[in-house]
């Protein structure tokens, strides 16, 4: 999941760690469960203001994926050229589109 040279690679040890705590069957299946669920159904009926920030080199949440809940919400979008783990790889540009994109809903 963390490409050799992402800036995660140091806190690799720690993540196996905290995966190890728990049990490797239960881990697994809940990953096939999240990647089988999909809100489009009823999202649309929300009827709240939305923002959505795609993750568009996401590998554990498709932008696909991400765009469609997006549609489905009629979401506010912003994207990020990063991974799923952009809120540390790339902290200050994830806040800075994420209280601009609070700011497009709050208005």
């Amino acid at each position: 999941i963390v490409p050799e040279g992402h800036v995660l690679a140091r806190y690799l040890r720690w993540l196996e760690a905290e995966i190890q705590r728990g049990n490797p069957h239960t881990i697994v299946e809940a990953g096939r469960a999240l990647s089988r669920y999909d809100a489009r159904s009823w999202a649309s009926q929300l009827a709240k203001p939305s923002a959505m920030l795609v993750t568009t080199k996401d590998r554990l949440v498709k932008p696909r994926k991400q765009r469609a809940l997006a549609a489905a919400l009629g979401a506010e979008i912003r994207e990020i050229k990063a991974d799923h783990f952009c809120t540390w790889a790339q902290p200050d540009q994830f806040a800075s589109l994420t209280v601009e994109l609070v700011e497009s809903v709050r208005s």
